[in-house]
């Protein structure tokens, strides 16, 4: 139930949240555009270095925040497949990866930006939400079909729902962080540079754990088209953590 067996899930949407809480206390009521969060190499020359904190991290607004949360606790079958380690691991490449593509894009962009300190792209963990939004398309069978006004529809739907939503929340600078960040996830899954090799050390998994609670699960492995925990529709998880076994397959 919940986070359980999820620990690095869990620490993203609560970093997620916290992060952005602490953007808005530090930088008060100024708007998206004008927050000075997001990833800028003029800014950076400005010396304004918190940016590569806030950049991939702060969510500008509540919103976003809480979109972002709602997707994060539905990845949680993905660290319950692939272990938390493992998970931690092309968590961590997807931020890089997508930060550096954001970077280098901003900087392509910031003169059309306006020329008065607006942001090129929206602030906030956009490259590790898409990223994993991209592996969970590829790599998470469907539990449930059902009709849409006579469409064939999975409960992937109600992800892929709200995926649209955070994307054009902020319009362009959302849509491009966004696109960044699935451009990550596909680097990930294509194992670029041998990124899918990556580990998070078992002492920083189990500290998540004790900190957050819910110990790091077996793996399991995905069979006929179910996954444990997988219920973005609602549909609780059936089937239940203990499904799949532990000899799952570490996606490497």
């Amino acid at each position: 139930a919940g986070f359980a067996g999820a620990p690095v899930a869990k620490a993203a949407a609560v970093g997620a949240a916290g992060a952005m809480a602490a953007a808005k206390w530090g930088r008060g009521a100024r708007t998206a555009a004008t927050a000075g969060l997001a990833l800028s190499p003029a800014a950076l020359a400005r010396g304004e270095w918190w940016r590569l904190a806030t950049g991939p991290l702060a969510f500008a607004s509540a919103g976003e925040a809480f979109l972002a949360c709602l997707l994060l606790y539905g990845f949680r079958p993905l660290e319950r497949a692939q272990g938390s380690a493992v998970f931690g691991g092309r968590v961590a490449c997807a931020t890089a990866v997508a930060a550096m593509m954001q970077l280098a894009l901003a900087g392509g962009l910031e003169g059309q930006a306006g020329g008065r300190g607006l942001d090129a792209l929206a602030s906030g963990p956009y490259g590790v939400v898409f990223a994993l939004l991209a592996m969970f398309a590829a790599e998470v069978p469907p539990q449930s079909r059902f009709s849409f006004f006579g469409l064939p529809m999975t409960d992937k739907a109600f992800a892929y729902a709200l995926g649209v939503q955070l994307l054009v929340l902020q319009g362009g600078r959302s849509f491009l962080s966004g696109l960044c960040g699935l451009a990550a996830g596909v680097l990930v899954r294509k194992n670029f540079l041998g990124m899918r090799k990556a580990r998070l050390p078992g002492w920083l998994v189990a500290s998540l754990a004790r900190v957050l609670g819910g110990a790091p699960p077996p793996r399991v492995r995905i069979r006929s088209g179910r996954m444990p925990g997988q219920d973005f529709a609602g549909a609780g998880g059936a089937g239940g953590d203990a499904g799949g076994g532990a000899g799952g397959e570490d996606g490497g």
